[in-house]
């Protein structure tokens, strides 16, 4: 089973990076050409990212769907589940 505590955890720290990059940049590529500003950014996708890995791995273990070889099939597998779907079709897209 799931542990629900994780997910929210792992969801709340992806947010968090997200909403971190968009009040920094203010979705303005042109903010990147501030080297300060890049690297906030470089910073919290690699930690999005990160959380992201963890959270598909996270799934993929306690629901018992075998053990990737790769990262990416973490996704495969989640997508596979329908379990990525469903959570992109549930994503708000308003902070």
């Amino acid at each position: 089973m799931v542990d629900r505590d994780v997910v929210i955890a792992k969801i709340n720290s992806i947010q968090k990076c997200l909403k971190r990059i968009k009040e920094i940049t203010k979705l303005d590529p042109k903010s990147l050409e501030n080297l300060d500003t890049e690297e906030i950014v470089i910073l919290n996708l690699q930690r999005a990212i990160q959380s992201s890995i963890d959270l598909a791995a996270h799934i993929v273990a306690d629901e018992g769907w075998g053990v990737p070889r790769e990262l990416r099939e973490n996704f495969d597998l989640l997508s596979q589940k329908k379990v990525l779907f469903v959570f992109l079709i549930n994503m708000p897209l308003n902070d």
